[in-house]
């Protein structure tokens, strides 16, 4: 199945995309997306899509929907040569088993 991707940002530049502005000011990259296109857009990264969701709405969606419709593996495929099978690189099940641990040092209470 694919899905579109959402409207780009503009002045990509041919070959590098979003690239070098994304490392020299993102703030200003994010800022001119969510003028242009709202709370969810892409850039381009070299040859990468990239898709940006502001917004707390957004966020419940992506983080409630991350392990039913989102494979969150394959962008992230190239660090499993890195990192080997931990937390999403894993396999689906051995994911749930490690999942707890890190979920711990992200809740609410930790992050204030």
């Amino acid at each position: 199945m694919t899905v579109p991707t959402p409207p780009f940002v503009s002045g990509a530049k041919p070959g590098l995309g979003h690239a070098l502005e994304f490392q020299q000011d993102r703030t200003s990259l994010v800022q001119r997306g969510f003028a242009e296109h709202g709370s969810v857009f892409a850039i381009k990264l070299a040859n990468q899509n990239v898709a940006i969701v502001i917004g707390p709405e957004n966020h419940k969606t992506f983080f409630m929907e991350t392990d039913k419709k989102l494979n969150i593996q394959e962008p992230y495929r190239f660090l499993h040569a890195i990192f080997g099978e931990v937390l999403f690189l894993a396999p689906h099940d051995e994911y749930l088993r490690q999942r707890p641990f890190v979920q711990e040092m992200f809740k609410r209470e930790k992050m204030l």
